[in-house]
């Protein structure tokens, strides 16, 4: 982690979910994390608990859904999570945002909760 960034730390991750082929309906919902703090996502450092590192996980490419209504974003939802019988990766899209000049050096973590709903 580089604190004076001037772009931002983008990385990408799969959620796996298997249904009965034919189900349709099938929304995925994250919810705010364990550190979250009012609508921001936020990593904490697990060397010095009180130091934070805001973060969002986006539904698109692009980065400009936030998903989540634990986030103020949308639940995922459409016809591409439609149950086939077999795995269907749904990407995930993180960003850490540049200059976090409160950050400090360490190993940073968070947990979210997905729930797939059917």
């Amino acid at each position: 982690m580089n604190v004076h960034a001037t772009t931002p730390d983008d990385q990408t991750g799969t959620i796996t979910i298997r249904c009965i082929k034919g189900t349709s309906g099938i929304t995925i919902d994250l919810n705010g994390g364990a550190n979250n703090s009012g609508d921001q996502r936020r990593m904490v450092n697990s060397e010095s608990p009180s130091t934070f590192l805001n973060y969002e996980i986006f539904q698109d490419k692009g980065r400009t859904q936030i998903w989540g209504r634990g986030d103020g974003g949308q639940v995922r939802s459409g016809p591409d999570l439609d149950g086939t019988g077999t795995d269907v990766y749904v990407a995930m899209y993180g960003r850490i945002p540049p200059g976090q000049t409160s950050a400090t050096p360490g190993l940073y973590n968070d947990i979210l909760v997905s729930s797939i709903n059917f």
